[in-house]
This record gives C-alpha cells, sequence and structure tokens, in this order.
C-alpha cells in the first residue's frame, strides 16, 4: 500500500480513538466504546469491467492474439510474449518462436479493449464515530466475491472471441476509509451521503494469493439511511456507486495494463455501539428509562428495545 494511504488510515484511525469531548472531564470506558459505532452490511452489485493494454511507446503498439483458448500480449519484444490472464493471475512472461510483425492483423489487434457485466457480493464491517453531530469519519474492511462469465472484445475486434476466466468466481479485499455529512437525523431516522476511499487487492485461485493491488484506488460514493431501533441499535440501507483502477506495468514499464471497474452497490446491515451505562440489575425494578439507584445511573430496557409498555418512544434526539 502507498505511504500516503498508511498516514491517511493512521490518521483516521487516531481521531478515532482519541475523541473525547464527552459532558464529563473524565469519561469513562464505557462512555469511550459508547462513541463508536460497529456496522455489518451485506448486498449485491451489477459491475461494468474494462481491460486493455497499451504500449507506452508512440512508435509501437501492444498486440493482443489469441491460440487456442488462451490469450497473449506481444509487446514488440523479439521471442517475448505474455500469456494473459486477467482475474486468474498475474500475467506470465514466456518465451515465442514467432516471427511478429506489429502489422501482422491476421493474428493480433493493436490496443482493443475488452469489456463485460457482472455480479458482486459485497460483504463490509466497519467502525466510525459521529463528529460534531453531523460528520462521520470511520475506518472498514470489505470482501467482495465477484462473478464473470466471460470479456468480450470491442465489436470492431469481435473475430478474437471471448476471454472465458477459469474461475468463474474471482475475489479481492478492500481496507477504507469512510468520511460522511449526516443532513437528515431524528429519533427516527437518519439519513448521511458518505464516501469511501480505499485499495484493492485481487485475490488469485489458481495463484492461491493476492495478486494485484488497485494502486490509483477506489471510490464509493453513496447515500445511506440508518433505521434507529433504539439508542443503541439501527439498521441500514446503502446505494452507492465506486470505481477503481488498477495500472500494471510489464516489459520494463513498455506496457500498460489498464484494469477499470465501476459498480452499483446496494446493501443492507445493521449497526450498534455499546452501552455508555449497565442495565439495572434489580429483578424486582419495573422502572423502563435510564433511572437511579444508590447515586448509580442504569437503563431499564434491553438495547434492542425503543419504546416503553404504553408504546413511548423510550430514545428521542
Amino acid at each position: 500500500m502507498p505511504s500516503f494511504a498508511r498516514k491517511l488510515l493512521l490518521f483516521c484511525f487516531t481521531l478515532l480513538v482519541s475523541h473525547t469531548a464527552f459532558s464529563q472531564k473524565r469519561p469513562s470506558f464505557r462512555r469511550l466504546l459508547n462513541r463508536i459505532h460497529i456496522s455489518a452490511s451485506i448486498g449485491y452489485g451489477a459491475t461494468q469491467y474494462s481491460h486493455q493494454a497499451l504500449h507506452l511507446d508512440t512508435d509501437e503498439a501492444a498486440i493482443v492474439f489469441k491460440e487456442g483458448d488462451k490469450f497473449y500480449l506481444y509487446s514488440g519484444d523479439p521471442g517475448v510474449v505474455y500469456l494473459i490472464r486477467w482475474f486468474d493471475g498475474a500475467y506470465i512472461r514466456m518465451n515465442s518462436y514467432t516471427d511478429w510483425k506489429l502489422a501482422d492483423i491476421e493474428k493480433g489487434k493493436n490496443q482493443v479493449k475488452f469489456e463485460g457485466k457482472g455480479s458482486t457480493l459485497p460483504i463490509s464491517f466497519s467502525g466510525h464515530v459521529d463528529l460534531w453531530e453531523k460528520m462521520r469519519l470511520g475506518l472498514g474492511g470489505a470482501f467482495f466475491i465477484n462473478t464473470l462469465a466471460k470479456l468480450e472484445p470491442e465489436e470492431a475486434y469481435a473475430s478474437l472471441g471471448s476471454y472465458v476466466p477459469s474461475q468463474k468466481e474471482h475475489y479481492h479485499l478492500r481496507p477504507f476509509v469512510i468520511l460522511g455529512y449526516k443532513f437528515i437525523e431524528n429519533s427516527t431516522l437518519s439519513v448521511l451521503l458518505d464516501t469511501n476511499f480505499g485499495f484493492d487487492f485481487m485475490y488469485s485461485s489458481a495463484d492461491g494469493r493476492f495478486t494485484e493491488c488497485f494502486n490509483e484506488g477506489a471510490q464509493n460514493l453513496g447515500l445511506t439511511l440508518e433505521g434507529n431501533i433504539s439508542e443503541y441499535f439501527r439498521l441500514l440501507g446503502r446505494l452507492s456507486y465506486e470505481k477503481s483502477h488498477l495500472t500494471n506495468f510489464l516489459n520494463n514499464k513498455k506496457i500498460a495494463v489498464v484494469l477499470e471497474q465501476a459498480r452499483v452497490l446496494f446493501q443492507l446491515g445493521f449497526s450498534l455501539n455499546y452501552p455508555e451505562i449497565p442495565r439495572c440489575p434489580l429483578a424486582g425494578c419495573k422502572i423502563e428509562r435510564k433511572h437511579k439507584h444508590g447515586g448509580e445511573v442504569y437503563r431499564g430496557v434491553s438495547i434492542f428495545t425503543n419504546r416503553d409498555a404504553q408504546g413511548r418512544r423510550i430514545y428521542k434526539k
């Protein structure tokens, strides 16, 4: 991960654990935990893929060609080709005994772009704090299970045929930073405009390891609705759009392999935070709202309860 990204994550983590602007001068550990909201979600998304190999020397061009069911990339160096594996793993440098000419468009095409559509199952976990009542700052991680049946070349190069991955599913892992603004909030509902910035690490099932990093990052912009079930528990839904970009270099940086992904995601989940006061320990106590016994403050109901026996809301903003 680039050094500036590590510094950004460290900065956000410091803010997350050091924000202690509470009502008391010496907040307890429970009050600190109460400020931190833990969220989990799962969802579904549609992904648009774009893949292209470009020669960085304007006097030359990269050639994509196909032999059998495999695609290869010729960079212009005699005797050397690369086996294209897309999501199946890193490209493999191979020896070639074919006398290639860059103008030979019967077997290969210059700078051809492949595109395809697939589905995505995102699983996310995150933690955040709400600052100054409106701003949100947090850290999270997401695991994506992607399904892609094939990639098609541009219409002008349809004779190359489809690229079919050896594995229909591929995966990537993303650590991310959360920045948000809460523009609607009441006892029932909160609405946020939020964005996530992170880096995607692709996992190759063929190689059994993470093979690539989306070095230009992933940017996600979304609208989040939170239903306040209680003071400590919320259900959430999020609709978002995101883009991620990877540029890989081959042959001493003569060839740039560009992979772009654009997604629309819908996620459902929950968010909870730790109660700042314990539940009343007296078995015979019938007080449902926050109250005192012996000078100590307690809550009277479960963290998932928001109404008393008469149907009145216990928690109000």
